[in-house]
């Protein structure tokens, strides 16, 4: 029994020191180019906006772009993915486990990117095809990597279990455009559960 303050006490202190998953929002600018002769460069940017946003709440993330009112909302307890395309009312629902696409290599590598201030590491993650997607990202901002575990899509849980980290740019590469995020604002601020509303 003497020792039961002390195991209590050390309970408290190990929680004390427990990570915050963030929770904000941070907004990104857009810039696009094609790499398809047959479409332009301002075709793509459209295509893609200039704008976007993504909210993190626990157990919830919500992307939403400058163009035409497309969202995308993940909801990790149902592992679904929510989406409303461009010119579209409907909202259109997917399983976070598809990933069609085959995974060549994940690679982490340190970055002498600053980003508002952020040191970063960069993360790639190449697929068969010969697409890559690059993101920077900074281990001063958690987010918890569990809720994404089984958001297969784009092999996202493989990404948030090894950054445990929002990105602050992306830049994705396909054989037909080149498109790059990057964070111009970072704000962690409390988003009310209705943010994440899909239906």
């Amino acid at each position: 029994m003497k020792f039961l303050p002390l195991i209590l006490l050390t309970l408290i202190s190990l929680n004390s020191y427990a990570k915050k998953s963030f929770e904000g929002v941070i907004t990104y600018s857009i810039s696009a180019i094609s790499l398809n002769n047959s479409v332009s460069d301002s075709e793509v940017q459209n295509i893609y906006g200039y704008e976007m946003k993504t909210y993190y709440k626990e157990g919830f993330t919500k992307i939403e772009k400058s163009n035409d009112n497309v969202w995308e909302v993940y909801n990790s307890k149902e592992n679904k993915q929510y989406v409303r395309f461009r010119n579209s009312n409907k909202v259109e629902t997917f399983d976070g486990s598809d990933e069609t696409r085959t995974l060549a290599s994940i690679k982490i590598k340190s970055s002498d990117l600053t980003i508002l201030g952020y040191k970063t590491q960069l993360l790639t993650i190449q697929y068969q095809d010969g697409s890559i997607s690059k993101y920077w990202y900074s281990s001063d901002i958690y987010v918890e990597p569990e809720q994404f575990k089984k958001l297969k899509f784009a092999f996202l849980n493989k990404y948030w279990e090894k950054a445990q980290s929002p990105y602050l740019k992306h830049e994705r590469i396909s054989d037909v455009s080149k498109v790059v995020y990057l964070a111009t604002n970072v704000k962690e601020q409390a988003i009310s559960n209705e943010k994440f509303r899909v239906f």
